[in-house]
């Protein structure tokens, strides 16, 4: 093993020492004279910027043939040159700033300090002759991201298990380092999954940027001088979040008689995706907690003779949909070829007494009779009685207490769509 890493630490010094030469090496000669010998003719000048290279120096420069690519000092391993900055860590390197003349502007008045700009140093490019750049070292706080646990849903002294071990309220969960490179540091994701709870007993939300939980975090997170601390918020039960269109798609479709809880987290965008009515019952639990769904297009085509449709089937006495609200919601239903008397409803075919619902709607249900002649039309719209005020019982509800509902801002088009042969 010793013996390999001698071999390597002489063929990358080796290999250094062909492409520049260090200002200040005694070789019992001039700089003048080594530049000359070795057709030196460009220059590279580092600024630690706060940190510092060997011997406690703040600026080094090294002079490179023409042709050569510029060393990352810092940024690869290259044999007696360190740079260092107590309590950070080296990002990158950038270049300094000049002004109109093409002159370095100084961040001090005697010149010890370029001002960074930002373009970083790319040292995939080579050096042409007379050429000169003047680089400043970029450092990142050695910084963590702390998260910490909150729940409304704890008692006093109550521990929750994530991950094996015991919490209570405030407490520190896990921490990350930050990483020079953006795809290096922690993701959602990644602290995701430290964040798994014992028996399902609570369920992880999201992160927030404070114990009160009013501001989600945003992803990647920047460092700071200091470290970051976030907080994971839980909340007792077993739950489904909410937080995306595909969620949406799914309360309508999968595991709607299975008692699940749904907790919706933003307002979802739903306009890429469309969904269709409850086949079941609807016996669980959706917590808008004041969110939007918007743009949600519900189609229900084909509907045959006889058939009973509406967005939530039938509602349970389990049920519970709480403080959402439908946002611009396209509802479409279409009959099958001469269906007769199809029974077509928004909400809900049957709504059992302890059901707790609070929904709002807006936007518009389109209902279609397919036939040749149009004679379906009669028949299809005795579900579709008029309440005297302007209303459409048919369709607004269906059997069981309509209290909870409001979809005033629901536009209604009946038509028939005449099929030709």
């Amino acid at each position: 093993m010793k013996r390999k890493w001698k071999r390597t630490f002489l063929a990358v010094l080796g290999i250094l020492s062909s492409l520049f030469i260090f200002a200040g090496c005694k070789l019992g000669t001039t700089l003048d004279d080594l530049k000359e010998e070795y057709s030196l003719k460009a220059q590279v000048t580092y600024y630690a910027n706060g940190g510092e290279f060997e011997n406690k120096r703040t600026v080094k420069n090294v002079y490179y043939a023409e042709g050569q690519p510029v060393a990352n000092i810092g940024g690869t391993e290259i044999p007696n040159i360190s740079l260092t900055y107590t309590g950070y860590e080296f990002d990158c390197w950038y270049h300094a700033e000049t002004d109109g003349n093409g002159d370095i502007v100084y961040t001090d008045e005697t010149n010890t300090l370029p001002k960074m700009s930002d373009t970083k140093a790319d040292f995939s490019k080579t050096l042409s002759a007379g050429e000169h750049w003047t680089l400043v070292a970029n450092w990142l706080a050695n910084a963590k991201i702390r998260v910490k646990l909150v729940s409304e849903d704890m008692q006093d002294n109550e521990k929750i298990t994530i991950a094996g071990v015991e919490y209570g309220q405030g407490d520190e969960i896990v921490s990350y380092d930050f990483y020079g490179e953006e795809k290096k540091r922690p993701t959602a994701t990644d602290i995701n999954s430290k964040l798994s709870v014992k028996d399902n007993a609570y369920t992880f939300v999201q992160f927030y940027t404070s114990e009160n939980c009013d501001t989600a975090v945003e992803w990647p997170i920047a460092r700071g001088e200091s470290d970051i601390v976030i907080y994971a918020k839980y909340i007792k039960g077993n739950w489904t979040i909410v937080d995306d269109a595909s969620d949406i798609v799914n309360i309508f479709s999968l595991g709607v008689a299975e008692n699940k809880k749904y907790y919706q987290i933003n307002d979802i965008d739903c306009e890429k995706v469309s969904a269709s009515v409850m086949t079941s019952d609807f016996a669980g639990e959706w917590q808008g907690n004041g969110y939007k769904v918007k743009n949600l297009k519900i189609n229900k085509e084909k509907i045959a003779t006889s058939t009973t449709v509406a967005l939530f089937g039938n509602i349970t006495a389990t049920a519970k949909i709480i403080d959402v609200t439908f946002e611009n919601i396209d509802v479409y239903f279409e009959t099958a070829y001469r269906a007769v008397a199809p029974n077509m409803y928004l909400l809900f075919i049957s709504r059992a007494s302890g059901s707790q619902v609070d929904v709002v709607m807006r936007g518009e249900i389109e209902i279609v009779f397919s036939d040749d002649d149009g004679s379906t039309v009669v028949q299809g719209s005795s579900n579709i009685q008029s309440d005297g005020n302007d209303g459409w019982l048919g369709w607004q509800y269906g059997e069981g207490d309509s209290t909870g509902f409001d979809i005033s801002g629901m536009a209604l088009t009946v038509r028939t769509e005449k099929i030709l042969f």
